[in-house]
């Protein structure tokens, strides 16, 4: 389904429901509006909680074999092998449980991987962690 502007979504609710226009379906342009809307309150999230955790520092990684761990997950992420990405970062935050980068990068790695309710959990690991 393809997702159309607010606009075009607004004007068609207000359409007289004339059943012989090909594009006005029954309830399609709601759901688009409410799926176009959580995708849009999901991206804030996100995006919120980037800037509030910001770049990893490698200072805040554990012990060298932990650092040599987040680099390959970091590069499979880069280069969207999401699915071993999420397993090293589920290993290390398994590992250390109160690293929050560790879990900002699973939440990275799950919401790439369409598991949205995974995603938002690490994220509020993350934020719970980073909380004085």
């Amino acid at each position: 389904m393809a997702d159309l502007p607010l606009n075009d979504i607004a004007s068609s609710n207000q359409t007289s429901g004339d059943d012989s226009d090909p594009t006005h379906k029954s309830g399609r342009y709601k759901l688009t509006f409410i799926l176009n809307a959580c995708a849009m309150v999901f991206r804030m999230i996100v995006l919120s909680l980037i800037s509030f955790v910001a770049c990893p520092s490698f200072a805040e990684v554990g012990r060298p074999d932990q650092r040599r761990q987040f680099e390959i997950g970091i590069s499979a992420f880069s280069e969207k092998n999401y699915e071993k990405s999420r397993e090293v970062f589920l290993r290390l935050s398994a590992e250390d449980a109160s690293n929050s980068i560790y879990w900002f990068n699973l939440g990275n790695c799950e919401y790439q991987l369409h598991a949205y309710g995974e995603a938002i959990a690490a994220y509020r690991k993350t934020v719970e962690l980073k909380s004085p």
